[in-house]
C-alpha cells in the first residue's frame, strides 16, 4: 500500500537487517524483555506476508544479546548471520547467498571451455566472462536450484573480430567491471608468481656460479700452496 510500482505477485519480499546493537524500542532501554516481544510480533507479521527478513548481528554488542536478530530471522524462514568484525561485513553479505541457487555454470560448448571469471552475487545475479572464437559459439547456461530444480538455456552468438566493441548496457557496466577487475588482479598474481620464479631461478643459478667459483678458488688455492711451498707453514 503507497507503493509507486506495480505489485508483482511472483516477486520475493526480502528485508535485510542490519544492527549493531540489542533492541531498545519501543519501550526505552530498561525493558529488554517487552522490546524483543516487541520484535518477534513484529516477526510474526512479516512471516505472515511472507517477507523474508535476513538480519546480521555486527560487533560484540549485537552478539552478546542476539536473540532479536536470530528470531526474526528465524520466524521469517530468512538467515541469520552473525558478524564479528563490522570490518569484514561486505565480505560476509557477498558470501551469504539469499537466491536458493545450488550452482550455476557458463560453457562455451563450441570451444568446450567454461568461464574463466564468473561472478554470482547473493541476490542471484550473476555474470561471467568466457572466451569465445571468431564465428558462430554456442554458449549454455545453467542453474540449480536448492529444492532440485534446473533451468538451461543456449544462446549461439558470433563473434567477428574485425567489427566495433557493442555499447555495455548501463545495468551490465558494474557487472562487467568487476569481472575485469577480477582479470586485472589475476594478472598481477601471474606478472608476481612470474617475477617469484624468474628471482629463484636468478638464485639457484646464482648459487650454482657461486659452487663452481668456490671449487675454482679451492683448485686455485691448492695449486698456490704448492707453488708457495706452504704446506708445512700451514699445517703448523
Amino acid at each position: 500500500r503507497g507503493a509507486l510500482s506495480t505489485p508483482n505477485p511472483k516477486s520475493e519480499k526480502i528485508v535485510f537487517f542490519f544492527t549493531d546493537g540489542q533492541p531498545t524500542l519501543p519501550y526505552g532501554p530498561e525493558a529488554q524483555a517487552d522490546n524483543v516481544r516487541a520484535v518477534l510480533r513484529a516477526a510474526n507479521r512479516a512471516g505472515r506476508a511472507h517477507v523474508k527478513i535476513h538480519s546480521f548481528a555486527i560487533g560484540p554488542d549485537a552478539l552478546d544479546g542476539p536473540i532479536a536478530v536470530v528470531e526474526m530471522a528465524s520466524r521469517t524462514n530468512g538467515y541469520f548471520t552473525p558478524v564479528r568484525d563490522p570490518g569484514q561485513l561486505v565480505s560476509v553479505v557477498e558470501e551469504v547467498s539469499f537466491a536458493n541457487l545450488d550452482a550455476m555454470a557458463l560453457t562455451n560448448r563450441t570451444t568446450k571451455k567454461k568461464a574463466r571469471y564468473f561472478r554470482q552475487t547473493a541476490d542471484g545475479a550473476w555474470a561471467g566472462l568466457v572466451k569465445m572464437k571468431p564465428g558462430k559459439n554456442d554458449i549454455h547456461v545453467w542453474a540449480r536450484a536448492d529444492d532440485g530444480a534446473e533451468v538451461e538455456q543456449l544462446r549461439a552468438i558470433q563473434l567477428d573480430p574485425d567489427a566495433e566493441s557493442p555499447p555495455i548496457p548501463a545495468n551490465l557496466a558494474v557487472r562487467r567491471n568487476r569481472l575485469l577487475e577480477e582479470c586485472l588482479r589475476d594478472a598481477k598474481r601471474l606478472r608476481m608468481t612470474a617475477e617469484e620464479e624468474q628471482a629463484e631461478q636468478v638464485r639457484r643459478d646464482l648459487l650454482i656460479e657461486i659452487e663452481k667459483e668456490r671449487a675454482k678458488a679451492r683448485a686455485r688455492a691448492d695449486q698456490q700452496r704448492k707453488e708457495l711451498e706452504l704446506e708445512g707453514d700451514i699445517d703448523e
